[in-house]
Order: C-alpha cells, then sequence, then structure tokens
C-alpha cells in the first residue's frame, strides 16, 4: 500500500520539478549568452559562418576568460585575412561574467581587462586591471593603432542572450 502511494505522488512530483524548471527559464533569463562577432576586418562575409564560428558561450554567473589561448582558433578564423591584427588580442585578453541586471529581464557582463591592450566596453576603453559592465545588446571591441597611427576597431562582439523556449 505505501508503494501505491509513492507511485501515485511520483506523477505530480515530476510534474512539479517540470513546472519549476519550465517557471526557472521564464523568470530568470539570464541563463547563458554569447557574444556574437558582428564586424571583423578579417571576415567581411560574417553571416556565411556557422553560429559556433562567430559566438562565445557565456555560462550565467560563472567567470570566463576570453583571449586567444582560450577560445583556440576563434580570433585566428575571424582574423584570417588580416592576422597582423592577432597580435593586439592577447592570449588571455580579459575575464567576463554574467550577472542579472536591477531589471530582471536582462543581463550586464561584468568585463576585467586583463591584459596591457585595451578592450573597450560601449566605446570607452577599459584599461588593464580595471572592470566596466557591459549592457545587453552593446559592443565589446577591440581596436589598435594601425601603422598609419589611426586607431582601428578590428573586432566587435554584442553581447546577447539566446531567445527564450517555453
Amino acid at each position: 500500500q505505501q508503494q501505491q502511494q509513492q507511485q501515485q505522488q511520483q506523477p505530480h512530483i515530476q510534474n512539479a520539478k517540470s513546472f519549476s524548471a519550465a517557471a526557472s527559464r521564464r523568470t530568470n533569463p539570464a541563463r547563458g549568452a554569447v557574444l556574437e562577432c558582428i564586424s571583423s576586418i578579417g571576415a567581411p562575409d560574417l553571416a556565411s559562418l556557422p553560429s559556433e564560428a562567430r559566438t562565445i558561450q557565456l555560462p550565467w554567473q560563472e567567470a570566463l576568460e576570453i583571449g586567444r589561448s582560450v577560445q583556440l582558433g576563434f580570433f585566428e578564423h575571424l582574423l584570417e585575412a588580416a592576422p597582423n591584427w592577432l597580435g593586439f588580442v592577447s592570449r588571455q585578453h580579459c575575464r567576463v561574467q554574467l550577472i542579472q541586471s536591477d531589471d530582471s529581464d536582462s543581463i550586464r557582463l561584468r568585463v576585467e581587462n586583463l591584459s596591457v591592450n585595451p578592450v573597450f566596453v560601449s566605446g570607452r576603453p577599459v584599461p588593464k586591471g580595471r572592470t566596466e559592465i557591459l549592457a545587453d545588446g552593446a559592443l565589446l571591441a577591440f581596436k589598435a593603432k594601425a601603422k598609419d597611427e589611426r586607431e582601428t576597431t578590428f573586432l566587435e562582439l554584442r553581447l546577447s542572450r539566446p531567445t527564450l523556449r517555453t
């Protein structure tokens, strides 16, 4: 009899777990996000690249280092036609972490520059050892001075989250 009661309760527990997981996905949209390359001097036709070749997956609330030694081949592929810019992307360029915004519908990305090479958050340079916050939809950019001493944006990544599945 006790076993029958447990079996009868089991579907309710499973349904409750499913409901809880679905509710969590809806109320906590920042379960993960991506940095997607939207502009690269070395890959003018980004739309033709597969998603994984132009995006960096960002786990929720876990620090992730960004750089040539961490995302092996990512920067080399995006800058294939302009490899002279690779020297301005450090092996461990920056550390990022997704955080939830004050309004729970959006996300933000904490960006700490680990390199002497600058990284730009929404157009603002972030010096080595400093941290800035990137808003949902904003750009993380890599810039450097070319031989003519003009500052050139050679790579731009946009923060976005995957669409919700309900």
